[in-house]
């Protein structure tokens, strides 16, 4: 066999790779055979990297140079390679005849199944337990035979017939990307409603399940066409009630809850109430937002409440609104935006048999709040000028006092007691002294202060009067 001397090398001092021009070391050398080079010596080839490089298996000791002729000199390193081969593959051979020459596997695992394929090596049947033969699919388990049959993890029938979704437990028919427990979908559609399930009593639909246009329907009746997501048909095919696609609920007659008249409540929860709205079946009139008190207004504890009752004349007023003062909130919030001097400015206007009589309003820059009462003289008779203004002011009894709470604390207060001014001025008092009501509950007297602003005026003016008049005396007593 001839030397391989096909091209020039280059060397260096110190290293183990030899650079070829022109060579092709992969068909013309061979691993442990020798590298004669131009130091005249004999060096072992380690390896071959590529047609231009190979790697001594001792740094070259010559001095560096390129372009010099080299020769690869044979050994018995090729021979004995072969014969090893060769014996690895008896051994080898002997086992697959051991083995799967008698139809024996490994068990193998998912991500190198014992029976797979030349092109897809992590792909094919493995043993996980005892009487189990898996499926492994890219190094994945997806099923396995076992003693009950066949489970798989995911199952596919056709390309979207039929897909079961083991990792998020789903399955879809007609899609293999199901997104709820059961997605069902269809494929083209016309605006013509398209069926895609169906529940029949012979041949009428009872119950149909299907979409029209790009929104998805159910029905009930038998209903052809249309383009509505629920929809309720009487016996001869009338609608009666519908969902449209923007979620929103058509009756299509009237809408009649407890019909029969029985004690049937209404109530409507939401995620912390179980009263957010609740219809009183068994007190006629009666509507309330938050809870069911039928005397929120002598409410102490628990949660506030909105109730409106018509006014039977045997049990409190129409709207009755209590809060709770430790959650923070005040009990009513009134907001007029948008507002600018020459807008409408009432907040709350109150009227007694249809006619207006005051108001609460915004004052005209926006910036503070009035009490407007009426004051009209068309509404008034017998107008005199008021006397005795200091005289009625001399005989009201100015007080400080506390107020009693059932807190610790002191509450100081300056004021008028109800009883006390009941008879100076008693269309300031409303009430009567110690009253109680049926039930011996206390029934307290109260004063409207804005009524004495009148007689406060008259002996405002009164004492004016008189420091004028003392003023002019006093002035001609000095000029005399």
């Amino acid at each position: 066999m001839a030397w391989y001397d096909t091209g020039t090398v280059s060397v260096t001092n110190g290293s183990t790779t030899v650079t070829g021009s022109g060579t092709n070391f992969v068909s013309g050398a061979r691993i442990g055979e020798g590298f004669a080079g131009p130091d005249g010596r004999l060096y072992e080839i380690e390896s071959i990297t590529s047609a231009t490089v190979l790697v001594l298996a001792d740094a070259y000791l010559g001095s560096t140079q390129s372009g010099q002729d080299y020769k690869i000199v044979p050994t018995q390193s090729l021979t004995a390679d072969l014969a090893n081969q060769v014996t690895t593959l008896i051994t080898d051979y002997q086992s697959v005849v051991d083995n799967a020459g008698e139809g024996k596997f490994d068990d193998g695992s998912a991500g190198s199944p014992a029976i797979t394929f030349v092109q897809d090596q992590d792909t094919g049947f493995f043993r996980d337990t005892a009487n189990e033969i898996a499926i492994s699919v890219g190094g994945t388990k997806v099923g396995e035979f076992n003693s009950g049959g066949l489970d798989v993890t995911g199952l596919s029938v056709d390309t979207n017939t039929l897909h079961v979704d083991s990792t998020n437990n789903r399955v879809g028919i007609g899609t293999s990307s199901p997104d709820n427990l059961l997605t069902i979908q269809t494929g083209t559609y016309a605006n013509a409603y398209v069926p895609v399930s169906n529940i029949r009593y012979n041949t009428n639909d009872v119950l149909k399940f299907g979409f029209t246009g790009a929104g998805g329907s159910i029905r009930t009746g038998t209903i052809d066409t249309g383009n509505y997501g629920f929809a309720v048909n009487t016996g001869d095919g009338t609608e009666r009630m519908r969902i449209d696609s923007s979620g929103t609920l058509i009756h299509k007659a009237a809408a009649v809850f407890n019909e029969d008249g029985g004690d049937a409540d209404f109530r409507v929860e939401s995620d912390s109430n179980d009263h957010a709205l609740f219809v009183d079946a068994g007190n006629a009139g009666r509507i309330h937002f938050g809870g069911t008190s039928s005397s929120a207004y002598a409410q102490t504890s628990g949660l506030g409440q909105l109730a409106y009752h018509i006014d039977n004349g045997s049990d409190f007023g129409s709207l009755v609104i209590s809060n709770n003062a430790d959650n923070g909130w005040s009990m009513l919030y009134l907001n007029k935006f948008a507002y600018t001097s020459g807008d409408d400015q009432r907040f709350i206007n109150w009227y007694v048999n249809g006619v207006g009589l005051c108001n609460v309003q915004v004052n005209s820059a926006g910036t503070a709040i009035e009490y407007q009462t009426t004051s009209d003289r068309r509404l008034k008779k017998n107008i005199q000028d008021l006397t005795a203004g200091i005289e009625t002011v001399k005989q009201l009894r100015p007080r400080s006092f506390e107020w009693i709470t059932n807190e610790e604390k002191t509450f100081l207060a300056h004021g008028f007691i109800a009883d006390e001014a009941d008879g100076i001025i008693p269309e300031a008092v409303t009430g009567k002294a110690n009253a109680v009501d049926e039930d011996g509950k206390p029934v307290y007297q109260s004063m409207e202060y804005s009524k004495l602003v009148p007689v406060l005026t008259a002996a405002l003016q009164e004492a004016i009067t008189k420091i004028e008049t003392l003023e002019a005396r006093i002035a001609a007593l000095e000029n005399a």
